[in-house]
């Protein structure tokens, strides 16, 4: 018995065939979770917008400068949740 199949068998190595792989398993990802990153994307935003909302009527008057750093913090809290969720496969 021969292993003439193997012999003529070549590994593929270096940052070529890195990148192929690596946009290979990208696009089975985004294509594996579609329905979940929709259904997530709208969770986010309207927890974004509650997370506002709920700020405003807490703080009630605020200056500009805490304005600001609300603006920019709402957003940032309102991706804390999705550490949280854990998929199962």
């Amino acid at each position: 018995m021969t292993n003439t199949a193997i012999s003529n068998f070549a590994v593929r190595s270096g940052s070529d065939f890195w990148l192929d792989g690596y946009k290979s398993m990208l696009r089975f990802e985004t294509r594996n979770l579609r329905s979940y990153l929709t259904i997530g994307l709208a969770i986010q935003i309207f927890l974004g917008a509650v997370m506002a909302l709920m700020y405003g009527f807490y703080f009630g008057d605020v200056d500009a400068m805490q304005r600001t750093f609300l603006v920019t913090g709402i957003p940032t809290l309102a991706l804390v949740p999705i550490g949280f969720v854990r998929r199962e496969w």
